[in-house]
């Protein structure tokens, strides 16, 4: 039975003789197998000089680099593949064929779908999987006005980009109603429940009267164990209803 297949790469393990001629492989020479006949192998150095028996040979053994990643793994660009992925484009290894060779689906595509095939030498791999507070398409209000979102207190948007590679820590860009956008950081926002029960302008009449009072200065009092257990949003809609009930 034959040592070897169409393909295999093998080495020379002794010089053979061939009629004086230098045209023949010496120890240590490397080939590949192009074609076979029984035990003879013909081979890619040495075309044109016939068959060589198989028994001056031991195949070699090939390794192949491993693959830095494993499918799944999320990675971070750090060398350009132009124009397709831009250094620090985000993206999970979606593909990878054991030769340093991978594709990933970027999470924010600079070109294209963001599906491209990439050497692993252009990625790092990042170590702690990010645990977000919130996520694309969340409805947020503000919390903590701030120069650096420039989002004002209570202001209500949508999170259309999230970017966890932002230098400043400012994951999260807000597109408000009056057609702004701006970035923000967790600790700046938080959920906005609409579909949850908050205060409206008829709640705080019919349920709050006895607590809200109006004076003649057109000044707004609340008790303090009114608010004591409302949310921020509420919160906001209360000041914004009793500023429309005041005609503030």
């Amino acid at each position: 039975m034959s040592k070897f297949k169409v393909g295999d790469k093998v080495k020379c393990m002794s010089d053979i003789a061939g009629k004086g001629s230098y045209n023949y492989p010496k120890h240590g020479d490397v080939s590949t197998i192009i074609d076979k006949q029984g035990s003879g192998i013909y081979l890619d150095n040495f075309v044109g000089w016939g068959f060589f028996s198989e028994i001056y040979f031991d195949l070699v053994e090939e390794v192949k680099p491993d693959t830095k990643f494993k499918i799944g793994d999320r990675v971070r660009v750090i060398e350009e593949y132009y124009p397709y992925l831009v250094v620090g484009e985000v993206g999970e290894v979606c593909y990878e064929n054991g030769n340093s060779i991978v594709s990933i689906q970027s999470e924010d595509p600079s070109y294209g779908d963001g599906k491209w095939t990439v050497d692993d030498y252009k990625l790092e791999l990042i170590e702690d999987k990010i645990v977000l507070d919130f996520k694309l398409g969340d409805r947020v209000i503000i919390t903590v006005a701030s120069s650096d979102s420039g989002l004002s207190y209570g202001t209500v948007g949508t999170i259309s980009k999230v970017d966890t590679c932002d230098e400043e820590d400012l994951p999260y860009l807000i597109d408000t109603s009056n057609g702004s956008s701006n970035w923000a950081s967790a600790g700046e926002i938080e959920l906005y429940e609409e579909d949850s029960e908050v205060l409206t302008e008829a709640k705080i009449v019919s349920e709050f009267a006895d607590d809200v009072v109006i004076t003649a200065r057109y000044s707004i009092e609340i008790k303090a164990n009114v608010i004591e257990d409302l949310n921020f949003s509420e919160l906001c809609v209360l000041r914004d209803a009793l500023n429309n009930i005041v005609g503030l």
